[in-house]
């Protein structure tokens, strides 16, 4: 499906954490259900790679807040909770 990450774009991520981050990467997922089964993949293969990763948002998160919701349709409001919770202020 559309959620589940392609092997070009593991590559993608994994050279980014590799030469920017330090090895690490926080992840902000679609957190609907579709979303979130593909994340778990993600997830998996990421780890495979040996990428630190850090789970900026869920369905769970914050009582439930994001449920359902998508990255692109959080507010600013949203976004500084998130900053907050992963203490990137």
């Amino acid at each position: 499906t559309s959620n589940r990450a392609t092997d070009h774009q593991i590559q993608t991520l994994t050279r980014f954490a590799q030469q920017t981050s330090n090895n690490r990467i926080t992840l902000f997922p679609d957190c609907d259900e579709e979303g979130e089964a593909g994340f778990k993949d993600l997830l998996w293969r990421l780890a495979e790679c040996r990428i630190g990763l850090q789970l900026a948002c869920s369905s769970q998160i914050l009582d439930g807040k994001f449920a359902s919701r998508q990255p692109e349709d959080l507010s600013e409001q949203d976004w500084c909770e998130v900053r907050h919770m992963l203490n990137v202020i």
